[in-house]
């Protein structure tokens, strides 16, 4: 009994420590994303600001 209860206890701590690399995983790809998606805007702000530098004299 004693054994099935520590296997019980290390199958809870594992599925614990994969939650906690999932969520860790998903908050980096997340930030991930957010810095992609900032960069991208300023990138079209600069071609933007460089397009209407060369359409104005």
């Amino acid at each position: 009994m004693v054994n099935v209860g520590f296997n019980f206890m290390s199958v809870l701590a594992i599925v614990d420590l994969a939650l906690a690399i999932a969520y860790l995983v998903t908050a980096i790809l997340n930030a991930g994303m957010r810095s992609r998606l900032i960069g991208g805007l300023g990138i079209t702000l600069y071609i933007i600001q460089g397009l209407v530098h060369s359409t104005t004299p």
